[in-house]
């Protein structure tokens, strides 16, 4: 019984050590590893551009009296709404 076990755990120990090899030699192989930092890198620039415009990009309107982030057709409509209400 006890040695069903330690065989059991050796062979348990080695199956998981040749997983780890293996995994990291696929990974390094298919490149998967400089991907995934590059990945990393491109979503923390984005997080840090959108965090940019967040605080740059905001226009208030004063008829409903929120903040909005600016964008072109936002900005249009808002121009016609003013436009109409100044010849109105």
């Amino acid at each position: 019984m006890n040695s069903e076990i330690s065989t059991i755990l050796i062979v348990a120990l080695v199956a998981i050590v040749v997983f780890l090899v293996t995994r990291e030699f696929w990974c390094w192989y298919w490149k998967i590893n400089e991907i995934r930092d590059l990945l990393k890198s491109i979503n923390l620039k984005m997080e840090c551009s959108k965090e940019d415009k967040l605080t740059k990009d905001l226009w208030y309107c004063e008829k409903c009296s929120t903040e909005n982030s600016l964008s072109e057709k936002t900005v249009k409509n808002v121009e016609k709404n003013n436009l109409k209400s100044l010849y109105t």
